[in-house]
């Protein structure tokens, strides 16, 4: 399913016109960017929770040349579907 599927849904589904629900998707898509990009919890009842954690920076040797390299620190984020959804979609 495509992203313009997806928003042709949700304008059905929200009685709204499919521009408008490209614009609300895409909102709701930055929100949650930003919070994890602030390292928030983003909690959506019923669908699930979106976290972020930052990983430090690290000093890796490769073991062949032993050469080291710096691998700078990293956000790395985490989705978990409530358990709502995932029963709807074992079904």
């Amino acid at each position: 399913m495509d992203t313009r599927n997806i928003s042709h849904r949700f304008a059905e589904k929200a009685g709204i016109q499919p521009k408008e629900a490209i614009r609300m998707i895409e909102a709701i898509g930055a929100t949650i960017a930003e919070a994890c990009g602030n390292l928030d919890i983003v909690a959506i009842p019923g669908f699930g929770n979106f976290s972020a954690q930052k990983k430090d920076e690290c000093i890796v040797e490769d073991p062949d040349t032993k050469k080291r390299t710096l691998y700078p620190p990293v956000i790395v984020s985490e989705f978990r579907a409530s358990v709502i959804l995932r029963n709807r979609l074992s079904k």
